[in-house]
């Protein structure tokens, strides 16, 4: 499903929610359905209206944002009136209630530590929480980075034999240059925002993630999606052997990654890696072998 900063733009272009349901095969895709009830379509119809430019990423992030602490504190009211009517249907005292809700939230939080020991405190969530937001609401940034990881991936999954080179390339036999997935991914900002909203797209995208699109997708990209996908990626950036711990979760800080590919899990087989060495690999080592002789000549 898009993330909410694509619902958004994509309601206040007038999609209805019959075009913005899932389109994967996936069964719980398949079942999905928009809530009718008058407190989901209002806040529906809420963010479809929004204010500002269209185009302003740092705008539609804030609705965003807005729409996810009107949805919790919806739910937040449910929960408390199904708790309402449980515990006046069996009669529990306040006093018993409030010893209830005090043991129930004891276990709530050791639940919680437990999973942050068991899968690290590195995600999108445990950064929000940093940043202050207030439980289960993403803030802006977020927002933003969520955005860029769902254009990488669609672009990642769509590639035909699911190899993405992180830069523009000749690959060994081909006519034409293949495309890096930084300029996939503007390719796909182009088709949402439209191209004369390019630019301050990406001044907003740089913005948020604190470094430009190019720089996050070589060096944070990777980290981010396996925090996002809770340890099991379905795309792998592949670099060269003298970086192999840098380029498993921890995200570089300095300099360009001279080569890297990124593989799409699914897409897999006896000759993808075949394909990385000697089409995508090769092809970098005799570029960078004319620019060496190119220097040594001057």
């Amino acid at each position: 499903m898009a993330p909410w900063v694509v619902q958004a733009l994509l309601r206040r272009q007038g999609r209805t929610d019959a075009e913005l349901r899932p389109v994967t095969g996936h069964p719980l895709a398949r079942d999905f359905t928009w809530s009718d009830w008058p407190s989901a379509r209002a806040i529906r119809e809420e963010l479809a209206r929004g204010s500002g430019d269209p185009a302003s990423l740092e705008e539609l992030a804030a609705a965003c944002v807005r729409w996810q602490e009107a949805v919790q504190a919806r739910l937040a009211e449910i929960q408390r009136r199904i708790d309402d009517e449980v515990y006046r249907l069996y009669g529990i005292s306040d006093e018993d209630r409030a010893l209830i809700e005090a043991e129930l939230a004891r276990g709530e939080e050791t639940e919680l530590k437990e999973e942050e020991s068991e899968e690290g405190a590195e995600g999108p969530e445990a950064e929000a929480e940093e940043a202050g937001a207030p439980e289960g609401v993403l803030p802006a940034e977020e927002h933003i980075r969520r955005l860029v990881h769902y254009l990488a991936h669609q672009a990642v999954r769509e590639d035909p034999d699911g190899i993405v080179p992180l830069h523009d390339c000749y690959p060994i036999g081909a006519t034409e240059v293949e495309r890096g997935l930084p300029d996939r991914v503007r390719e796909k900002l182009k088709a949402l925002f439209g191209p004369d909203a390019l630019p301050q797209v990406e001044r907003e995208i740089r913005e948020a993630l604190g470094r430009p699109l190019d720089e996050w997708l070589a060096t944070e990209f990777f980290g981010y999606h396996v925090g996002l996908y809770r340890l099991r990626p379905v795309i792998w950036q592949i670099v060269p052997p003298s970086e192999p711990r840098r380029a498993r979760r921890t995200s570089r800080r300095d300099g360009e990654v001279p080569f890297s590919v990124f593989v799409y899990w699914h897409r897999l087989d006896a000759d993808t890696l075949r394909k990385i060495r000697f089409v995508y690999l090769q092809s970098a080592l005799e570029a960078a072998s004319r620019e060496v002789q190119a220097a040594e000549r001057r």
